[in-house]
């Protein structure tokens, strides 16, 4: 049993990493749905990074660097240029998609998988080992599995107890009353979609360095869409939304389980597309219901006026 949910941690951390990078996003008021392509551009890069620099945790920085300049770029069509962010976000998981691929035949041929690379090691504590059960979950996972559990702790922290994380969901939820306050909106903006870009090319390089170590085309396959819906349904709370990563990691196991009996493999594959619209239509409910108020509010105030 503990195997299975070591197993599901080392499974979940990709997803984890890229929802805490979505969080951030969605705290400073951003829908940005292209956690897909900033995972898959870091999980090129951090390849390319290790193959060239024999070293997996500079290509690990590598493909952080990658998202955050990824970050950067959504940031400016969404928020300078005003472009429509679900159009902007199908565009860079499109461009995310056809660059890699393109990358990867131009430099190392038409081979299918990128191998060959140095990978980032598992760390062996014998007092994890000693502590029951969780010890042994725990214990025998890369860097970037400890990195996402830390994370989520810092930015529980960060967003509910220090005074920049407080003005950061301002921005998010009532930003017209942020900015009459004195916060930056765009500051904030632009660094949350930089360091949660950051996290998703981090979660990239856990897939292709830490996970497996290689790179192969479309390897993502739909985890940036699994890390979007962890932060609905987690309802944008760290800790919820780790606890929804354990779960799609688990269920990818479980998968693996699956694959002998007689499930059509076009289910599993629809999988993370469906939840990713059933987690924007539950996004939407959730946007409309908390608007109500203010809606009624408005309602009462231009009835009183006529009066």
């Amino acid at each position: 049993m503990t195997d299975i949910f070591s197993s599901m941690l080392r499974t979940a951390a990709p997803i984890l990493l890229a929802a805490l990078g979505g969080l951030l996003c969605e705290k400073a008021g951003v829908l940005n749905l292209a956690l897909e392509g900033m995972m898959l551009f870091g999980a090129f890069f951090g390849v390319m990074g290790s193959y060239y620099t024999d070293n997996a945790y500079l290509g690990a920085l590598i493909a952080l660097l990658s998202g955050a300049v990824l970050g950067m770029i959504y940031n400016l069509f969404v928020e300078r240029w005003k472009a429509d962010a679900m159009i902007t976000s199908i565009g860079m998981n499109s461009l995310a998609l056809g660059m890699t691929s393109f990358l990867k035949r131009s430099i190392f041929g038409d081979s299918g998988i990128i191998m060959g690379i140095s990978g980032i090691p598992k760390h062996n504590s014998s007092f994890l080992s000693s502590i029951p059960v969780i010890g042994k979950i725990l214990d025998g996972q890369t860097t970037l599995v400890y990195v996402g559990l830390v994370l989520v702790i810092v930015l529980h922290f960060f967003l509910f107890r220090t005074h920049t994380g407080i003005n950061l969901r301002a921005v998010g939820e009532r930003p017209l009353a942020a900015a009459s306050a004195g916060v930056s909106v765009a500051k904030y903006r632009f660094i949350a979609l930089t360091v949660g870009g950051a996290l998703c090319g981090l979660a990239g390089a856990h897939l292709s360095l830490g996970y497996v170590t290689m790179f192969s085309e479309n390897m993502t396959a739909g985890r940036g869409f699994f890390a979007y819906t962890c932060v609905a349904f987690g309802q944008a709370n760290p800790l919820l939304v780790m606890l929804a990563s354990f779960i799609f990691g688990l269920a990818e196991n479980l998968s693996y389980l699956l694959q002998g009996a007689a499930i059509p493999s076009q289910i599993i594959l629809m999988a993370p597309y469906l939840c990713t619209i059933l987690a924007l239509i539950f996004r939407n409910f959730n946007l409309k219901k908390s608007l109500a108020p203010c809606s009624k509010n408005r309602a009462k105030l231009f009835s009183a006026k006529e009066k």
